[in-house]
């Protein structure tokens, strides 16, 4: 499952079977970003389909309507000591 939030509460979805890969993921940006008129900033963490070059080139083909904001891959000074 993927899946979206806006500041709004908005929620969005989609599910999938199998692996998430590049190919996958763009096509689930396509339904995200169908008829959208503002941009979009997803952030997501470091799955390698997140970073694949099909993703890349999709993002940029949008012209500034969407980001992709990475979380970084270690982050000790961010850890709540298994508090969550």
């Amino acid at each position: 499952m993927a899946s979206a939030v806006n500041s709004k509460g908005t929620f969005w979805f989609a599910t999938y079977e199998g692996r998430l890969s590049g190919e996958l993921l763009v096509a689930l940006l396509k339904k995200l970003m169908f008829k959208r008129k503002n941009a979009a900033h997803l952030i997501v963490d470091g799955l390698p389909a997140h970073k694949k070059a099909v993703v890349k080139d999709y993002v940029a083909g949008v012209q500034g309507k969407l980001t992709l904001h990475h979380l970084s891959g270690y982050t000790p000074d961010l850890n709540l000591g298994g508090l969550v």
